[in-house]
């Protein structure tokens, strides 16, 4: 498993403090019928990285909804 870190080369961000990753993933399939097939899925991705300088954090978050189909014959 990678863990999350960081590099500041030029210096905008001072010295890394801690870097956080944290993803959640929930999904769900259902057979309709013996040749199709519905699936969801439900993600949910954060990123923070904590710094010593004057910009003392930085954070992303994203959230996807995924469905589909199968079709099996």
């Amino acid at each position: 498993m990678p863990f999350p870190g960081f590099e500041d080369g030029d210096g905008a961000f001072s010295g890394a403090k801690s870097t956080t990753w944290t993803q959640l993933a929930l999904g769900v399939k259902y057979q309709y019928n013996q040749a199709i097939t519905l699936d969801g899925t439900f993600e949910m991705t954060s990123t923070k990285s904590s710094f010593n300088g004057t910009v003392r954090s930085v954070s992303a978050n994203d959230s996807q909804v995924k469905v589909g189909a199968s079709h099996n014959f």
